[in-house]
C-alpha cells in the first residue's frame, strides 16, 4: 500500500543561499522588485477609476470591480501554483514499500 506524501527533511535540497552571499543579495533584490512590481501592477487601474466611470458610464463602484478582478487573478493563479508545486514535489518523492 502505498504511503502519503508527506516531505521529510531528507528531501529539502542541500543546497541554500548564505546570509552576506552575493547570491543572497541578488535574491533579496529580486523578490523586492517581484513584490513591488506586482503591487505597482494590481493597484495600476486605480488612479484611473473616475476615468473609467466616467468614460463607460458606470458607478465609481462599478469601476472599481478592475482592481478586484485583477487581484481575483492573482489570488487564483497562486492557488494554482500551490497545487502544482505539490503535485510535483509529492511526485519527485520516492515512496518506500512496506515490509
Amino acid at each position: 500500500m502505498p504511503q502519503p506524501c508527506s516531505p521529510t527533511a531528507a528531501d529539502a535540497p542541500s543546497t541554500h543561499l548564505e546570509a552576506g552571499t552575493p547570491a543572497y543579495r541578488r535574491a533579496n533584490l529580486a523578490m523586492f522588485v517581484g513584490g513591488f512590481a506586482t503591487f505597482a501592477l494590481v493597484y495600476s487601474t486605480q488612479p484611473l477609476l473616475p476615468l473609467l466611470a466616467g468614460e463607460f458610464g458606470v458607478s465609481a463602484a462599478s469601476a472599481s470591480l478592475t482592481v478586484s478582478a485583477t487581484t481575483a487573478g492573482l489570488a487564483i493563479h497562486y492557488v494554482r501554483q500551490a497545487l502544482a508545486r505539490s503535485r510535483r514535489q509529492c511526485a519527485r518523492t520516492p515512496t518506500t514499500p512496506s515490509t
